[in-house]
């Protein structure tokens, strides 16, 4: 079972708005966030969070990378 600090979502967020990105780009970080985050909250299955979890970092380096 994997385990996460809340606050950690809230860094994130936080972290996000203060980046000053396109209405788009913000809105598809969100979405990964919250599909990870869902994994965490709706599995037991490691893959299924580590897939999100990789699948956000690849949004948030296509973002930062341009």
């Amino acid at each position: 079972m994997c385990s996460a600090d809340a606050g950690d979502g809230v860094k994130a967020r936080r972290v996000l708005f203060s980046l000053d990105l396109p209405a788009i780009d913000l809105r598809t970080a969100l979405d990964a966030l919250d599909n990870f985050e869902r994994a965490i909250v709706e599995h037991d299955d490691r893959p299924v969070v580590a897939a999100r979890r990789l699948r956000c970092l690849a949004v948030l380096d296509g973002i930062i990378g341009g």
